[in-house]
C-alpha cells in the first residue's frame, strides 16, 4: 500500500445500468483511473487529499476496432481536504460502469432492492438494504464494500428523501458520511 497527495475527478455518466461516477486520480507517481467502491456518493468535482492506494494495474480492454490500456489505482481508503464540486474535469466516455465489474457476491434480495423503486420500499425492504445503518440517523455513513449496485441504490433512497418527505441529506466528501439538514 501506498499513501500518496494528488487530486481525483469525479465525473458522472449515464450507462445502461444508469448513472455512475468514474474518476481519474492524478499523484506524483502518476495519472490513474480509480476504481473505488464508495466513488457513487460523490457529486462531480475535484477533490484534493491523501489517497490510499491497495493496488496498481494496467487494464487492457477492447474499443470499437482498437483496445484502450488504462493505468486503474485501487484505492483503500482516501483522507480529502480541499473539495471543488465546481471545478470539473473531462473523462473519456469510453469508461465502462465498474457494477458490470463487480465480482461481489451480494445477496440476491439485496441486488433485487437496488432495482426496486424506491417509493416501493417497505421498512423490511430498507433494514435488508442499508443493513446496520437503518433506520438512518441525523449522520449515515455508508459501507462501500456492499458493492456499486447496492450503495447505488443507498444514496438513491437517501436522495429521493428530499422530494418524497422534505427530509434532506448532504453528502459531506471529507468526512465521508451524509448529514440530515435541519431548516
Amino acid at each position: 500500500m501506498v499513501t500518496t497527495k494528488g487530486h481525483m475527478a469525479v465525473n458522472t455518466i449515464n450507462g445502461r445500468n444508469g448513472l455512475f461516477n468514474v474518476a481519474t486520480l492524478r499523484v506524483d507517481i502518476g495519472d490513474f483511473i480509480v476504481r473505488y467502491e464508495g466513488l457513487d456518493q460523490y457529486e462531480p468535482g475535484t477533490y484534493e487529499g491523501e489517497f490510499i492506494i491497495r493496488d496498481i494495474d494496467v487494464r487492457i480492454r477492447p474499443f470499437g476496432v482498437g483496445k484502450i490500456i488504462e493505468p486503474v489505482a485501487y484505492l483503500e481508503g482516501l483522507n480529502l481536504y480541499n473539495a471543488d464540486e465546481n471545478c470539473k474535469e473531462e473523462i473519456p466516455e469510453a469508461i465502462l460502469d465498474p457494477a458490470d465489474e463487480e465480482t461481489k457476491t451480494n445477496s440476491f434480495s439485496k441486488l433485487d432492492l437496488a432495482s426496486k423503486d424506491p417509493d416501493e420500499m417497505s421498512d423490511e425492504d430498507l433494514a435488508v438494504l442499508f443493513g446496520t445503518a437503518w433506520p438512518l440517523g441525523s449522520q449515515v455513513k455508508l459501507d462501500p464494500t456492499v458493492g456499486r449496485k447496492i450503495l447505488r441504490a443507498q444514496v438513491a433512497y437517501i436522495k429521493h428523501l428530499k422530494v418524497s418527505k422534505s427530509i434532506e441529506y448532504e453528502y459531506d466528501p471529507e468526512d465521508q458520511t451524509w448529514n440530515l439538514q435541519v431548516n
